[in-house]
């Protein structure tokens, strides 16, 4: 075991970096599936698709950063996980009811589609992301021990967390 870690299974922490990453990046792909027969998939949808994802995900990370200070134990993060994965799972079965609502809510051209995938994204998909958010930095303060390496092991975990995110593109 490298000197920059603490004694947690370091392979278990870099496969839930990388899961993490590829469950935001299929999130987000099949955000845009649920929104397309409701909202289409015009320039407007897959606007608010990646600017909820950007904000949910900075949220994510602010809070998952302030969480994991002070912690040593992974066991509320994959609690966390648990939570998200099984909403996550639920998204297909709640998605006709919150988009057809949210397709109600506004329907006035442009703007109906602007804010009814805003809407739905936000109640569909904001949640889940931002949980995932909070893994990254979970996984780095669990993978420190405070030597001084917090940038190479933020590196790390960041590199893994997007390359889960490039094989969720194609997922």
């Amino acid at each position: 075991m490298e000197g920059n870690r603490v004694p947690e299974n370091n392979l278990l922490l870099v496969v839930t970096a990388f899961i993490s990453g590829m469950s935001i990046m299929a999130l987000e792909m099949s955000a845009s599936r649920l929104l397309a027969p409701y909202f289409g998939t015009s320039l407007f949808v897959w606007t608010n698709i990646i600017g909820i994802t950007m904000i949910s995900l900075s949220i994510g990370y602010y809070y998952g950063g302030r969480i994991a200070d002070g912690k040593t134990d992974s066991k509320p993060m994959f609690r966390v996980l648990l939570g998200t994965g099984s909403f996550a799972v639920l998204i297909p079965f709640f998605a006709p009811i919150v988009m057809s609502v949210s397709q109600g809510a506004v329907r006035s051209g442009s703007a109906g589609v602007f804010y009814g995938s805003m809407l739905g994204t936000i109640l569909l998909f904001a949640p889940p992301i931002t949980a995932l958010g909070g893994v990254s930095p979970y996984v780095i303060r669990l993978s420190t021990s405070g030597d001084g390496s917090y940038g190479t092991v933020a590196g790390r975990v960041f590199a893994v967390s997007t390359v889960g995110s490039i094989l969720g593109t194609f997922l």
